[in-house]
């Protein structure tokens, strides 16, 4: 059985306009991307770009079924040189871990929830079609 769950959504009809963007906006139109997945997924976003002083920030943090879940969103225009998810390296990682304990300690409500990881990769085509995976449970504390 495999650690990995991928959860794909595309997003046809929502043809993303065939301009240069940059990096900032095209990493809030994959965040608004990824909210929506999270969001038809049945999840109820907590909050978006929780910042905890200079330890960094979580794309997304979301909750169901009493499990808080911290997501990783990595967004590419061209996924053909490498997969988006593999920008999120063991410091990478290491460092979200961190964010999540802080954001326990900073909100005693879900101390009793189960905590999982997950990296979402949001990937334009060159038809300007997004698509969503949602890869749970991608590294562990």
């Amino acid at each position: 059985m495999s650690r990995f769950i991928f959860l794909r959504v595309y997003f046809p009809g929502n043809v993303f306009k065939m301009v240069k963007y940059s990096n900032v906006q095209l990493g809030i139109i994959g965040e608004n991307y990824a909210c929506k997945s999270y969001s038809e997924l049945g999840y109820k976003i907590i909050v978006r770009n929780w910042r905890y002083s200079k330890l960094g920030e979580i794309d997304i943090i979301v909750c169901k079924n009493r499990t808080l879940i911290f997501s990783e969103v990595k967004t590419r225009s061209d996924a053909s040189f490498a997969l988006p998810c593999l920008a999120v390296n063991k410091g990478k990682q290491r460092r979200i871990i961190k964010l999540a304990k802080a954001f326990v300690l900073c909100n005693p409500d879900y101390r009793y929830h189960n905590i999982r990881f997950d990296v979402c990769q949001v990937t334009v085509d060159k038809h300007g079609e997004f698509s969503v995976d949602i890869i749970e449970n991608a590294f562990f504390c």
